[in-house]
């Protein structure tokens, strides 16, 4: 005990007081007794002196005993108040340790693995999680996630609240305003920050100048495009189109997708030398007015399978050009071989895809697969997609995947949860989107286009696609549901592309007929393989052929004739080994 010493120390001063009133108290009896036989001696001479003697003797000793009596009172009600003090002072030390987390508030843990034991403190710990592995026996807290500089901060809050808690002493909340300060973290500051004064509001002057949309179009540049401007800071939302690639365009019908965000970045791909690509999905005026000046196509469930084929074709066309040239980018290309970069805006995509999937499942599986690995490669190809919609939630999972960035304008209903952008329905009517939850007012560019996009000397580029009618390759699309559909062929244009393009196709055609509904029986058709597929060349074929039916089932009747187990296993591992590489 730390008050041990202290209690011995009062204990000896007691026993010296009493030690000296004792040795003092003999004294003076031994005095009294000498005087006594003197008083005897002189007794004989004056017996009335002798007399008196004897009583002031009975008076002194009367009133030592009381001045006795009167110390040894004093010094045990001393003694009696001091072990008193003590025992609450022990106690109320007891009490606030209750209060004190750094005291004891979580027992001490013990883990074992049966070799060597471990005691672990939970006070101290970083995470509050603590064990050990079996396997290795290895103790850990389990924080290897929060640096050095986190752990010590950790460290230093936890040690300011245990020690308010204990100035606080348990449920008895602050007692002086100084805690107050230290729970608020006053003392953790080097200076208070200080308002300034205003007189009159009026008097604020803006930091930041609105811009218009000949501005932003202006101050925009090969690498940041500016599309929008924040109300409250004036910050500006700027787009790198090589590094986004690929991005969406959300909102309901009229808050201004096409009129203010789509245009604008329109404009500045022509203004950068890109080629415009616009598929239409609503077919109106807002896009076929600028046919002049972009390619432009009418979009519908019956093409879209055909367009996205010609864009992966595209795809590895240019991706053969990077490999032969060793970059992975068209801008680390020579000017001779570099191909024109290609802005893709596609106007109603959910929309599209939704009437394709009930057309035909079949052909909505193969061309959510050219697609969804056409927006995760073609980055480096120079091939950029904006998808422009009233739903994202129609997407398809592995579209939305590939867009990092959407521009979300006002939509009700929570569908802009399915890009993680909430409240979109707080947004003003037209003219405003949102970000990553952070608010932009966009520039009204449908007012000023004319100015924007070049005049009628513009050289527009040679088409880069070919859409004639229903051009699917996928199969048939429509038709009654409840009769067998028409089979019909497909054949696999041959691509030289190496492997690493990402799309490897068949060297040789493969005419098989293909069906929306792998279910429908057709006429046989000639195996390719009798047994597992061993060459490259052979697994490019099933994986091509799978690509193009999106069903097991059919791939396994067009490779071997029909399906059972075993040709099950080796569709299973040709996939497998695609994934890998």
């Amino acid at each position: 005990m730390k008050q041990l010493p202290v209690i011995l120390v009062v204990l000896l001063i007691v026993l010296g007081v009493f030690a000296v009133l004792r040795v003092s108290s003999g004294y003076v009896e031994a005095h009294q007794a000498a005087w006594q036989t003197e008083a005897s001696a002189k007794a004989v001479m004056n017996v009335a002196d002798y007399q008196d003697e004897l009583r002031n003797a009975a008076e002194r000793r009367a009133w030592f005993t009381e001045f006795y009596r009167a110390v040894f009172t004093a010094l045990l009600i001393v003694f009696v108040a001091s072990v008193a003090v003590y025992l609450w002072k022990v106690y109320d030390q007891r009490k606030e340790s209750w209060s004190r987390a750094v005291d004891g508030t979580f027992a001490l843990q013990t883990f074992s693995n049966g070799q060597v034991r471990w005691q672990v403190d939970p006070n101290k710990q970083l995470t509050g999680t603590s064990g050990f592995q079996k396997a290795t026996g290895l103790l850990g807290e389990f924080s290897s996630a929060a640096g050095h500089d986190r752990q010590l901060a950790y460290n230093l809050s936890v040690q300011k609240t245990r020690t308010t808690t204990a100035m606080m002493a348990g449920d008895s909340g602050p007692k002086y305003a100084a805690h107050a300060k230290l729970m608020a973290g006053a003392y953790d500051r080097n200076e208070l920050p200080t308002m300034p004064m205003i007189e009159d509001e009026s008097e604020q002057v803006a930091t930041w100048q609105a811009l218009t949309a000949q501005d932003a179009f202006a101050q925009s540049d090969p690498q940041r495009w500016i599309l929008g401007q924040s109300p409250t800071t004036g910050a500006l939302f700027e787009l790198n189109p090589k590094e986004a690639a690929h991005f969406g365009i959300v909102g309901a019908t009229g808050t201004g997708k096409t009129a203010y965000t789509a245009l604008m970045l329109m404009a500045n791909a022509i203004k950068n030398k890109y080629r415009i690509v616009i598929l239409d999905g609503k077919g109106g005026a807002d896009w076929s007015k600028y046919s002049h000046i972009a390619e432009y196509y009418a979009l519908d469930y019956s093409n879209v399978g055909g367009i996205v084929k010609q864009m992966v074709s595209e795809y590895e066309k240019r991706q053969a050009v990077l490999n032969q040239h060793g970059v992975n980018s068209i801008w680390e290309l020579p000017a001779g071989a570099k191909p024109r970069p290609t802005l893709f805006i596609v106007d109603e995509f959910g929309a599209t895809m939704d009437s394709l999937k009930a057309a035909s499942k079949t052909a909505y599986k193969a061309v959510e697969l050219d697609l969804g690995n056409l927006l995760r490669l073609s980055r480096g190809a120079g091939l950029y997609v904006c998808l422009c919609d009233q739903n994202p939630s129609k997407w398809p999972g592995t579209v939305r995947a590939n867009l990092p960035v959407n521009l979300c304008y006002r939509l009700g209903g929570g569908i802009g949860n399915a890009v993680q952008e909430y409240n979109l329905d707080k947004l003003e009517r037209v003219g405003q989107f949102q970000v990553s939850n952070e608010i932009y007012n966009a520039f009204p560019t449908y007012q000023v286009i004319d100015q924007l996009l070049p005049d009628g000397n513009y050289k527009k580029p040679l088409a880069l696609l070919t859409v004639d009618g229903a051009v699917t390759g996928y199969g048939k699309e429509g038709g009654d549901r409840g009769q067998n559909p028409t089979p019909q062929s497909v054949t696999v244009t041959p691509v030289t592309a190496p492997v690493t393009s990402g799309y490897t196709r068949v060297t040789a055609p493969v005419t098989a007929p293909v069906t929306d509904d792998p279910e429908v029986v057709t006429a046989p058709v000639t195996e390719l393989l009798a047994g597992a597929p061993v060459t490259a060349q052979d697994k490019a074929k099933v994986r091509n052929i799978y690509a193009v039916t999106g069903s097991k089932s059919e791939t396994c009747r067009l490779v071997w004739g029909g399906k059972n187990g075993q040709r099950m296993a080796w569709l299973n591992e040709v996939l497998a080994s695609e994934v890998q590489q």
